[in-house]
């Protein structure tokens, strides 16, 4: 099977774009992170209250992010930090190839690679193994679900801007 140039295009874009957001675990949070899954699956409980810091000890807290501090130490578990890159790359990979598939057919692949590309530049500084990432990877999976529907949205053309 031969390659065209447009397939090729495609599939370099998006290893290129794999091979970009391998990193190491830079985020500052990733610990709390980490350990605040480790709290949930020791004690059965999502934590209601601080049970870190040195001034809040004890205040109401909301983990707002623990599904997904759960998922980040399961992962952990299975196969350390490794396995977090890993998962976490292709996690931000198939968002972009998601958002790739929702562009309109005549577009791609190199005005929707191009315009990927430059979503790619401007989002790369928040990449890493954050929770931050499974929730830009659910935004293009509700866009490909909502597509498959074959339902076309209907415009608002009666909102005019005050400006």
């Amino acid at each position: 099977m031969r390659l065209t140039t447009r397939q090729l295009f495609v599939i370099l874009l998006f290893i290129g774009l794999f091979l970009m957001t391998l990193r190491p675990v830079t985020d500052p949070d990733f610990w709390w992170h980490l350990r605040t899954g480790q709290l949930i699956v020791q004690s059965h409980v999502i934590p209601h209250t601080d049970p870190y810091s040195f001034t809040n000890i004890g205040k109401p807290w909301i983990a707002q992010e623990w599904l997904s501090e759960l998922y980040m130490y399961g992962l952990y578990r299975l196969g350390s930090y490794g396995l977090l890159i890993f998962v976490f790359s292709l996690t931000i990979t198939a968002a972009f190839f998601l958002s790739y598939l929702c562009c309109p057919e005549e577009s791609r692949p190199y005005i929707a690679g191009f315009t990927l590309l430059l979503g790619a530049i401007a989002t790369a500084p928040t990449w890493g193994v954050r929770p931050q990432m499974i929730s830009s990877f659910l935004p293009a999976w509700f866009c490909i679900c909502f597509h498959a529907t074959g339902k076309k949205p209907k415009l608002n053309t009666s909102f005019h801007c005050p400006f």
